[in-house]
């Protein structure tokens, strides 16, 4: 701070802080790193500057690589265990935490500055002879925004942690030494762990607690599930995959019995699959409230038996005195399967790529057709689309079976409330739009900040899209005035490619948890179910444009014009959805509660497919740039159609 009435320079000793990037909490504005000379700054009259040092020395914006094995050290007088109890060397172990964090695929905080991190809860797994930690990490950031994620921790040494160290660095929160026991280990992720994963598992079936400092966590079975004595000895290996459930495997089964494994996935959530019996999955960002997976799930086991959704076995519940109880977990029956729909839809893709650049050797452009996708859907489809994408269209038309008889077990009648169908009003649609044009202002500033960075060819979509913002604000209009005679019920909230399976030739809809990035309240709140149908569109083209762009850098597709190439993606992924639409629609219509009029069902319609896009926008422009040409060309194609009708 300069106290002063004049203008005054300073130097400042920070070497300390060696590679740390100061950022000025009001602005959010990013300083010079700090380096090894001393750190100067002006400051005006009666001035001050308040920093947050971003400990990740990068920006935000920049990937962590899960290859690197380099992990700081904490040197520990006694017990590894002082590290979460003792203040001292918790502290210690808090100042490293945000580098671990913005290494994980499951942390959502990685596009703000963390301000800081504090373990405000330490549970005992199991409560007795522990063998591992359920901590709840306290995330404050620049913004003044604060989460809570659940970290398990667990220690190891010899050669277990030599093991983790190599095949899973990922998982690796730190290292420890303890002097007086002459001793290494390492400290890390504890669902990494084949005996932790094993001890939740039997929690479930026996009814368990765990206390905390704070609370206490509950484990409980739903229709009456049970376990076999042998557990321990039924499950004798651990495989841990990192990314999807289409992921491959970062090491191979750690097992004397290799046919049988415990596996664990890192998305927004971790999932530990239990030799294709059961999986757990464990929410890492926790929220008071009963997350929609659980919720849904129970509905659709209880209520309605729906057989293309996973069971529910049990579940995980955090409790705090003073607020709703978190779910934390919920157990599920294992679903066999090949792999997500998106791994299915990629290996079909590649193929039909191929087939048009064999067929089509003049390589000009496919016929698209130019008309709404709704009237599109109500067509025959074309010869050449039957030719070129063969057996898919059909498996587009089961899909849009199964989507529609899930929202028809929606419809069912019920006692509960949560799940009772409710009509549109004022109080959902104003709100709605108002959200929409708050949307636009957030990724058209983001658009403009970045728009010198992309290559040409980018840069002329995005210029499109930005002389399209007026057209953008009038698109939601109607949404916001007519009445809307269909009701809004619970929904998938997060449907695409990636959360369906793909199994003996047919699907089973999982992942109900909804948007990860939204709140619990917003993932709960009743909508129509063509916003589920607009999302599973999106991801058509999302499948499309990501095929392309892997015969893109493998260079198989190097002769031909990138013009030509997006026209191939196009007639794919229209003629697709429209398939997918038909048959859903036609599958619906046995409930008057879903679909009304056809001129209702395409302001819905069109209204989702603007938010969805303009979500993917703003991802791709915090997330993953390189695919920012895909929700762009989905904006002008949708604003162009619109026009056109």
């Amino acid at each position: 701070a300069n106290l002063s009435r004049f203008i005054q320079c300073v130097e400042l000793d920070l070497r300390e802080f060696e590679g740390m990037i100061p950022i000025e909490v009001f602005s959010k504005s990013p300083f010079p790193a700090i380096g090894d000379l001393p750190y100067f700054l002006t400051l005006g009259p009666h001035a001050f500057y308040w920093f947050a040092l971003d400990p990740t020395g990068v920006s935000s914006t920049t990937k962590p690589s899960f290859s690197s094995t380099e992990r700081a050290t904490i040197t520990v007088s006694d017990n590894w265990t002082s590290l979460l109890i003792k203040k001292q060397e918790r502290t210690i172990l808090e100042g490293l935490l945000p580098t671990y964090l913005n290494r994980c695929r499951w942390f959502d905080g990685k596009t703000r500055f963390i301000l800081s991190t504090t373990i405000s809860e330490v549970i005992p797994v199991p409560y007795d002879q522990p063998i591992g930690y359920l901590t709840m990490v306290h995330v404050e950031y620049v913004e003044s925004d604060v989460e809570t994620y659940i970290l398990p921790l667990i220690y190891a040494t010899g050669a277990e942690a030599d093991r983790i160290a190599q095949e899973v660095p990922q998982a690796v929160v730190t290292h420890i030494t303890l002097p007086e026991r002459n001793e290494t280990g390492i400290l890390y992720d504890a669902m990494y762990n084949h005996q932790f994963a094993i001890t939740l598992l039997e929690a479930v079936a026996q009814h368990r607690s765990f206390r905390g400092h704070s609370g206490e966590v509950m484990a409980f079975p739903i229709r009456s599930f049970s376990l076999r004595s042998s557990t321990r000895d039924q499950y004798t290996s651990t495989a841990v995959h990192n990314g999807d459930r289409d992921s491959t495997p970062a090491q191979e089964p750690h097992t004397n019995n290799s046919h049988e494994s415990v596996t664990a996935w890192d998305g927004s959530h971790t999932i530990v699959d239990y030799n294709d019996q059961y999986t757990l999955k464990l929410f890492r960002r926790v929220e008071a409230g009963i997350n929609p997976d659980l919720e849904i799930g129970r509905f659709l086991t209880e209520k309605v038996s729906l057989a293309r959704a996973p069971q529910v076995f049990g579940a995980f519940e955090y409790h705090q005195r003073g607020s709703d109880a978190a779910t934390i977990a919920v157990l599920h029956k294992a679903v066999p399967n090949q792999g997500t729909a998106w791994r299915h839809t990629q290996t079909v893709l590649k193929n039909y790529y191929e087939r048009v650049q064999q067929t089509n050797t003049s390589d000009s452009f496919l016929p698209l057709p130019h008309q709404h996708i709704f009237e599109l859907a109500g067509e025959a489809v074309d010869e050449l689309a039957t030719t070129l994408i063969g057996a898919y269209l059909e498996t587009a038309q089961l899909l849009g079976q199964r989507t529609a008889e899930l929202h028809l077990a929606f419809t069912q009648e019920t006692e509960d409330a949560h799940f009772t169908p409710e009509p549109f009003t004022d109080f959902f649609q104003r709100p709605f739009y108002y959200a929409m044009l708050g949307l636009i202002d957030r990724d058209f500033r983001l658009l403009r900040q970045q728009q010198q960075h992309f290559e040409a060819s980018v840069r002329e979509d995005v210029e499109r899209v930005i002389n399209l913002e007026h057209e953008m604000r009038q698109y939601f209009k109607p949404f916001r005035d007519r009445k809307v005679t269909a009701m809004r019920m619970r929904c998938h909230g997060n449907y695409h490619l990636g959360n369906v399976l793909w199994a003996d030739n047919d699907f089973v809809i999982v992942d109900f948890e909804g948007e990860p990035t939204r709140s619990l309240e917003e993932r709960r709140t009743k909508t129509s179910p063509l916003r589920d149908v607009a999302s599973m569109l999106r991801s058509f083209q999302y499948a499309a444009y990501a095929a392309l762009l892997l015969h893109e850098t493998e260079g198989t597709l190097q002769t031909i014009d990138q013009h030509t190439r997006e026209n191939w993606a196009r007639f794919w992924y229209t003629w697709v959805s429209a398939v997918f639409l038909r048959t859903y629609l036609d599958t619906a219509s046995q409930s008057p509660l879903l679909l009304q009029t056809p001129e209702e069902c395409q302001m819905l319609l069109d209204a989702y497919l603007l938010e969805k896009a303009l979500y993917e926008l703003g991802y791709e422009l915090s997330h993953r740039p390189e695919w920012i040409r895909i929700p762009l060309q989905g904006i002008i194609q949708l604003l162009e159609t619109h026009s056109g009708n």
